[in-house]
């Protein structure tokens, strides 16, 4: 993703970075998440000020047929996978058939992704990615020596982390 790129390829600034939308479920309006865990010695400020950079960059321009594509491929591949197995299909089906109130969801919404454009996207991020609907959590992991809050902490093989 765009936001995976700048942070981590890019900038350095991240061990990770990515999105999640579709919690709770289809029924109801929802919640689009963004996280990234900063690469030590940045802080979390600075990713969170990297992020709005992205945000903002993506109301003025719009993803690429390219960018577009691969997150077709992307969700084709993930659902794939998921009808791996009998107890894969049965899964999804009633995933949907609960979340969405209908087991043929899991392609209708597949084929309404495909239609998106890289104009409804930036029209989309101009109404909902403005201060007004934004909740920022900040999870910090403080080490027993105290260090910084808001400061990235080195990965510890012994810590499993």
């Amino acid at each position: 993703s765009r936001l995976y790129k700048k942070l981590v390829e890019e900038k350095k600034i991240a061990i990770g970075a990515g999105t999640n939308s579709g919690t709770p479920g289809v029924r109801y309006p929802n919640l689009f998440t963004l996280s990234a865990t900063p690469r030590a010695p940045h802080t979390t400020g600075e990713v969170e000020a990297a992020i709005y950079e992205e945000l903002e960059r993506l109301k003025t321009e719009p993803p690429t047929p390219k960018e577009l594509e691969k997150v077709i491929t992307n969700i084709d591949a993930g659902l794939v996978r998921s009808l791996r197995s009998n107890s894969g299909l049965a899964g999804q089906l009633a995933y949907f058939q609960a979340v969405a109130g209908d087991w043929r969801y899991i392609l209708k919404n597949r084929d309404a992704i495909a239609k998106v454009t890289g104009e409804d996207v930036m029209r989309v991020a101009r109404a909902y990615f403005t201060k007004k609907n934004r909740t920022v959590a900040t999870l910090v992991n403080v080490s027993p020596a105290g260090d910084e809050k808001g400061k990235a902490l080195p990965i510890s093989k012994e810590e499993g982390r």
